[in-house]
This record gives structure tokens, C-alpha cells and sequence, in this order.
């Protein structure tokens, strides 16, 4: 084998993508403002065949250090690496990030939640949307086609996000698509499904939910519903089938009071879990988001709960608790009310005036969180 620059990304992954995939994860990480993506094809087989092929190519490339264009994304990119040059490596991830998707909530950081096809204020369009898209149907082709031509390897795993994967019309399909495979599902946790806990308890899979509060009056300006009680609901019923994973995106000013990190620690106590992912909010600068990730690592040590970065490159425990030898917790508090004044109109304000009109959705006023 010749030596190459490539990454574990493109040897790995296989990405849905609204009306794209990728060969690439597409995260923050990556570096890379523009990332190998291909279109969909007429029937599935196509599709996957496509797939494999334009992987096999961008892979070999690479390896001969041919130039390529810069439409195909790997130049320049950070992760490259110098590698073993085998474009037959089988896949070994799955991510699901494809829209039109519904999802009942709004929360405040969410990138589609101006998205017409995303937010709640068309909740039911684009339920009919999604409900009508072949992306779904496809992509559980692709995945069906592509296992029994032995493309994955053993030890594949999945991320499935894409609005809210519980009330996604063709749930039942993608998450039959995902079977044997080992699976993370992103879900706000505001339905218990069924489906999902079966395949935790067989294929050892787990939900990541983004709490984001540790009260229910933060949980409301965040989420844009009043879920709370009833996500920590179906968190006890999730946790007699596998493994929770619960993540604190840090909205300065926001989320990161005495009370709010409190009360998602005594929920992770409650619970009965180990670990707490904690997340500098995205475009927000590290220096004001740490005082409330250093609120987490203090309350979390406290409790003898173990505190982890979700993105380990962007800041560590250890660089935390560097921070934290010099908290004081009279300025941090004074901080944090200046950002709570710096962020509102961004974050608070539009959404405070956005309530009522959420609160009117048919969803919001079933018991079970389900419009």
C-alpha cells in the first residue's frame, strides 16, 4: 500500500445530508468551508454505487497526490494525515443529519430554527413535507444496500439526528434500517418511543439529549415548550433500557446559574448517570461560557459526577479547571448578568414574544408532548 493523506472521516462515514451526501462528518472540526458532497441518484442501488465509486476515486486521488479540484473539499483540509492508502475499508459510521424532518421544539441555538421546514411554527407542513420527501425511503435503501454488499464493517456505528427522530413519519423505517448496528439517538426526549428503547437494550445503543437547564422556567425560554417535567419523565423510563447521555449547551447569561447547573446535577444523581457533556455554545466566545462551564465542573466534582467536553479539541477538563483556581463566584455572577443583558434581544426577547404563538400548537397541549 502507498502512503496517502486522508482522514478516518473519509474512510468511515457516509453522511445524509438534506439533498446531498457526504463522505465526511461536516463538523465545526473539519476546517473545511467546502466538503465532498454528491447527489442523490434515481433508485437507491444508483445511489449507493455512486457512492462508492466517487469514495474510491476522491480516496485515490489523494494517495497519488493528484490535485484536485477544489469542488471535491479535501484540499487544504486540517485533518488530513499521512495514511495507509486501502479505499476497500469498509464504513464504519452512519450519520443521519437529512431534512425536511418536524420537531416540536425551538430551541434558541438551533441552527434550522428560522428553517420553514423545521420549526415549529410549521409544524404540520413539514411533517406533510417530510412525510412526502423520498430522501427518508432512499436512504434506508442506500443503508439496506450497501449491508448486504458487506460495505459496513462489524463494529458500525450511527448518529441519528435530523429534527426529532420520534416524530419523524418514516421512523419506523430508518430506525428498522439501523438494526444490528450500534446507534446514537439524538432526541429532545419529549416522547418516549418505543422503537428506540428496543434498540438500545439490543444493539447496546443510547440517546444524547441536550438538557440545557436544570429548571423548568429555563427549559421554557430555551425549548420553546413546557417539556421539562416530562422529558426527566421519560429520561427514568430511557434508563431501564440502556445508556442516557445528557448535553449543557452554555448560553451565557442564559443557562448558567447556581440553580439551573444545580438542578441538572441532582437530575443526573436522580437518574442515576455518570457523566454530564458539556458544550461552549457555538459562535459564542470560550472566555464567557466558562464561568458556567466552570459552575458544571465544580458542581459536577462535588458530586462525584465526572465532567466531559463534548468537543475535547475546543476545551478540556484540565483547562477548566485551570480556569476554575481563578473563580470568583461574586464577578462571575456580575458577568453573567451583564451577558444576560448582552444576549437577550439575540436569544430571549424574539422568543418571549414567539410563546404564546407556540403554545397554541396542538402538540404543546397533549400529554403527551405530541401535536
Amino acid at each position: 500500500m502507498s502512503e496517502m493523506q486522508s482522514c478516518r472521516y473519509l474512510t468511515s462515514y457516509i453522511s445524509f445530508l438534506e439533498d446531498k451526501i457526504g463522505f465526511c462528518c461536516r463538523a465545526a472540526s473539519c476546517h473545511q468551508p467546502i466538503r465532498p458532497l454528491m447527489s442523490y441518484k434515481d433508485t437507491a442501488e444508483k445511489t449507493a454505487e455512486a457512492f462508492l465509486a466517487r469514495r474510491h476515486a476522491l480516496i485515490s486521488e489523494l494517495s497519488g497526490n493528484i490535485p484536485l479540484d477544489k469542488a471535491q473539499g479535501c484540499i487544504g483540509c486540517k485533518l488530513l494525515k499521512p495514511c495507509q492508502n486501502d479505499s476497500r475499508k469498509q464504513l464504519s459510521h452512519i450519520m443521519y443529519a437529512f431534512y425536511p424532518s418536524p420537531c416540536q421544539a425551538r430551541c434558541i441555538y438551533c441552527a434550522h430554527r428560522g428553517h420553514r421546514l423545521y420549526g415549529p411554527g410549521d409544524m404540520k407542513l413539514n411533517f406533510k413535507e417530510a412525510a412526502a420527501s423520498p430522501i427518508a425511503p432512499m436512504i434506508a435503501g442506500i443503508i439496506d444496500y450497501l449491508k448486504k454488499q458487506d460495505h459496513f464493517s462489524p463494529n458500525t456505528t450511527a448518529s441519528v439526528g435530523s429534527g426529532e427522530i420520534t416524530i419523524h413519519p418514516h421512523k419506523e423505517l430508518l430506525i428498522n434500517s439501523l438494526s444490528g448496528i450500534k446507534s446514537a439517538f439524538f432526541t429532545n426526549a419529549i416522547v418516549f418511543d418505543e422503537q428506540i428503547a428496543h434498540h438500545m437494550r439490543k444493539y447496546k445503543s443510547f440517546i444524547n439529549v441536550s438538557i440545557d437547564s436544570g429548571t423548568s422556567g429555563t427549559y421554557r425560554t430555551i425549548k420553546g415548550g413546557d417539556w421539562f417535567r416530562q422529558v426527566v419523565r421519560n429520561l427514568y423510563k430511557y434508563r431501564d433500557y440502556g445508556n442516557i447521555r445528557l448535553r449543557y449547551n452554555v448560553i451565557p447569561g442564559i443557562n448558567d446559574s447556581d440553580d439551573d447547573i444545580n438542578g441538572v446535577v441532582d437530575l443526573l444523581k436522580s437518574i442515576g448517570m455518570d457523566y454530564l457533556f458539556a458544550a461552549q455554545e457555538t459562535g459564542m466566545p470560550l472566555n464567557e461560557c466558562m464561568p458556567g462551564l466552570i459552575k458544571i465542573y465544580n458542581a459536577c466534582e462535588f458530586s462525584g459526577k465526572k465532567f466531559t467536553g463534548v468537543f475535547p479539541e475546543v476545551f478540556t477538563a484540565d483547562l477548566v479547571q485551570e480556569h476554575a483556581k481563578k473563580f470568583d463566584a461574586n464577578v462571575a455572577e456580575a458577568h453573567r448578568q451583564h451577558l444576560y443583558q448582552k444576549y437577550k434581544n439575540e436569544y430571549v426577547n424574539d422568543y418571549f414574544a414567539y410563546q404564546d404563538y407556540v403554545h397554541s400548537f396542538e402538540h404543546n397541549k397533549s400529554s403527551k408532548g405530541v401535536y
